[in-house]
């Protein structure tokens, strides 16, 4: 076989490679149609008006997240709340780095950054604790994705409040929450690939 038959024969495994990967990736997806009477209907392939569910459609094992910090209690309160623990992975790298004792300088604690007022409204009685912080965190993230049916505008309310959402109808135009919102759809993504 000559040099130009193995490279034809290397970028066609390659193609079908991606594709394959692709065609994993989107049949792990979840996606969510609400009808006019308020009724949702749950979809394995996109379709027009459909957006990305993020819900119980995941795998509580905690092996993908082996090697994480705090992935005990990520996976354990993820799964309760019905939140994917990538996604709550993703939300604590954004806010905290992993670091239970970051303080924002808003004045937002812990790995999830909880605000004072809105760690005692979740019931959170110490929000250094790790466990605590995440239960909080992850209930409170719960709560926005139901509200808003929305990853994009539950992560915008996470970062800027709801009722900045609601001031503007929809994604604050502010720097910090469109880059925030980015920043953890981007590294939620990434760790939704196997093997991260």
């Amino acid at each position: 076989m000559g040099v130009r038959m193995r490279l034809l024969a290397i970028g066609v495994v390659a193609v079908i490679t991606c594709l394959c990967l692709d065609v994993a990736a989107a049949s792990a997806q979840i996606w969510v149609i609400t009808n006019p009477d308020g009724t949702r209907r749950f979809t394995s392939q996109p379709e027009p008006g459909a957006k990305l569910y993020v819900g119980t459609a995941f795998s509580s094992d905690a092996s993908s997240l082996r090697g994480v910090p705090f992935a005990d209690s990520i996976v354990s309160v993820a799964t309760q709340a019905g939140v994917e623990p990538e996604l709550v992975r993703a939300v604590i790298a954004v806010e905290s780095n992993f670091d239970p004792r970051a303080v924002s300088a808003k004045g937002a604690q812990g790995l999830m950054q909880l605000m004072p007022a809105t760690a005692a409204e979740l019931g959170v009685r110490n929000v250094w604790d790790p466990g605590d912080n995440i239960r909080g965190g992850t209930a409170y993230l719960a709560r926005l994705l139901a509200k808003y049916d929305d990853l994009s505008l539950a992560l915008a309310a996470y970062n800027a409040g709801e009722g900045a959402v609601q001031r503007h109808g929809g994604i604050p135009p502010f720097r910090e929450t469109r880059e925030y919102v980015e920043r953890v759809l981007n590294t939620y993504r990434s760790y939704q690939r196997p093997g991260r």
